[in-house]
């Protein structure tokens, strides 16, 4: 058997773990006063270093990636991790930690090059920052592999199939597009996200079958 990444925690919840010690960092160096001025104003430096900054992303280049693990605020943190929770775990389970990670990875991947895509083609260049479109490929991949599994979309108290809520969440970003620098949402990286996740999951689903 091939252990090469094997985690004894799960792949998941590391992600998640490394995910909340950003974030406390980031809250010292707020309560530190450590701030950067850019082109597009002040930034916490955290953000500065490792949130998708278009305008900087040629100068640091990794932060296609660390801008998967940045949070902008509490709740920002809390539903994100909330989410990955269950929906990573499951994927996880069922697939996988190579298959796990190859879909969290390049589906985030996928949403920060959508963003600067996008951000570079209108104005203004906002940071991007959060592990959304990562969570948008795993929901999307666990849709074709588990396509049975229901979920609770709040505020509706009842159950639906997943495959229904991967299709309202993907309207509702689709229709959301246009207003992104009013809504603050990066509606295009969840959109890329979901498509990775969607067609890694197509791929994993046939050999899921094959060798079960």
């Amino acid at each position: 058997m091939n252990t090469i990444g094997r985690n004894p925690y799960g792949w998941n919840n590391t992600i998640i773990l490394i995910c909340i010690v950003i974030y406390l960092i980031k809250l010292f160096t707020e309560l530190a006063g450590l701030v950067v001025k850019t082109p597009v104003g002040y930034q916490n430096v955290v953000d500065y270093v490792l949130a998708l900054n278009p305008l900087m992303v040629l100068k640091m280049p990794w932060q296609v990636f660390t801008s998967i693990f940045v949070h902008a605020d509490f709740w920002h943190l809390f539903i994100n991790m909330f989410i990955l929770f269950f929906f990573g775990s499951e994927l996880e389970r069922r697939l996988g930690e190579g298959k796990y990670l190859k879909i969290f990875f390049l589906s985030g991947l996928a949403g920060s090059f959508a963003y600067l895509a996008y951000s570079l083609s209108m104005y203004p260049f906002i940071p991007a920052m959060g592990a959304s479109a990562a969570i948008f490929g795993v929901m999307g991949a666990l849709a074709i592999v588990a396509p049975n599994i229901r979920v609770i979309i709040f505020p509706f108290p009842f159950p639906v199939n997943i495959k229904f809520a991967i299709l309202l969440f993907a309207f509702i970003d689709l229709i959301l597009l246009p207003f992104s620098y009013r809504t603050g949402v990066a509606h295009v990286a969840h959109l890329a996200g979901l498509v990775v996740g969607l067609y890694l999951g197509k791929r994993y689903r046939v050999r899921f079958y094959v060798y079960y």
